[in-house]
């Protein structure tokens, strides 16, 4: 339970001692005065358990680098794949493989910015997120158009009526 308060300590720290009174033009400019503040302030101070400033004690840290791998959440979330082979996912248009059209993948979130679309337990595609610049965009990764007699037989089997048809 100890790591736990800490954690929600560091986060009622920034609100209580950073955040107060201070404006931002941009995200840069917060990160930028975020920085100044930790190298300034926030880790110039005697550490309440360690007693040592945290600039001091960081250098005798044995901290081991990120795997340059992705790291997989296994999180995934269902999601539909219109006629035109695009998925909808936090508001963002991803193209995928044509013969997903009409069906269902999985997206999921993978550290680095990719998300990556299950099929059947197979990856479909894997794509880049966009950075968001106050447009949706539109990902693709390739398109080719299916007409509506395809895309009708691929879905019935070729018996023309739906799998929902008696």
């Amino acid at each position: 339970m100890g790591g736990h308060y800490k954690i929600e300590r560091s986060i009622g720290c920034l609100k209580d001692n950073f955040c107060p009174g201070r404006r931002f033009t941009d995200l840069t400019d917060l990160l930028q005065q975020l920085q100044a503040w930790l190298d300034n302030v926030a880790n110039t101070k005697i550490h309440g358990t360690t007693f040592e400033r945290p600039v001091d004690r960081l250098p005798h840290e044995t901290l081991k680098p990120l795997p340059q791998r992705p790291f997989v959440t296994h999180l995934r979330f269902a999601r539909r794949v219109s006629i035109d082979c695009f998925v909808s996912y936090n508001g963002v248009l991803y193209s995928v493989p044509w013969h997903l059209a009409g069906g269902e993948v999985w997206v999921e979130e993978v550290t680095g910015g990719q998300l990556r679309f299950w099929w059947h337990g197979q990856e479909a595609a894997c794509l880049v997120q966009p950075r968001y610049d106050g447009l949706k965009k539109a990902m693709f990764a390739r398109i080719k158009r299916v007409s509506a007699y395809e895309y009708l037989q691929r879905r019935t089997g070729g018996t023309g009526k739906s799998s929902s048809e008696c």
